[in-house]
């Protein structure tokens, strides 16, 4: 819709254009366009915020210039260290944020998450969290695998009743979250 004042028309729509860019207007705008915040460059260039910031991606201004394109040795890495590595060693490693690890992971639809003797504070391996189970399964008491096994009652409790993940389960949660989304 077009707002009608006696001295001139404005024009408030959104989906109507506003004045058209000067040539001095862009080529102030490519001079000044990285290294001006906006509010800066709109208050100069007596234009709105979102206009400069349009023209300026129009331009392909304000682009970050630290971004760094991940190499094939770096996207490997991430992928054979995923679930094993710490998201925060991961980065450290490749020199990366950890953001930059996350949102890569994520795109890539890797999970980071650490399970079974992978994980930082695991104290039993994957092999004796299976044979406390085998154990159970077997018909031996609780008690009994904990003493056999020099593990507290509390763990093996843990254990047996499935609170302790081990990278089978790991394997077998992934196939699973893959069939769902089929």
């Amino acid at each position: 819709m077009i707002k009608k004042d006696k001295s001139h028309v404005s024009k408030w729509h959104s989906g109507l254009k506003g004045k058209l860019w000067s040539s001095r207007e862009i080529a102030y705008l490519i001079e000044h366009g990285n290294s001006k915040p906006l509010m800066d460059l709109s208050a100069e260039l007596e234009r709105s915020y979102h206009s400069v910031k349009g023209m300026r991606h129009k331009l392909g201004l304000g682009k970050r210039k630290s971004y760094r394109f991940w190499t094939k040795q770096e996207i490997d890495f991430l992928k054979c260290n995923a679930g094993k590595m710490v998201c925060r060693d991961i980065a450290k490693n490749l020199g990366r944020s950890l953001q930059s690890v996350k949102g890569k992971a994520e795109y890539m639809r890797l999970s980071l998450i650490c399970i079974g003797e992978n994980h930082p504070c695991a104290i039993h391996s994957d092999e004796d969290v299976l044979l406390c189970r085998e154990l159970h399964t077997a018909g031996m008491s609780v008690k009994l695998i904990a003493e056999k096994m020099e593990i507290s009652l509390g763990a093996v409790l843990a254990i047996v009743y499935g609170h302790r993940m081990t990278q089978q389960d790991r394997i077998l949660f992934e196939l699973d979250r893959m069939d769902a989304r089929r």
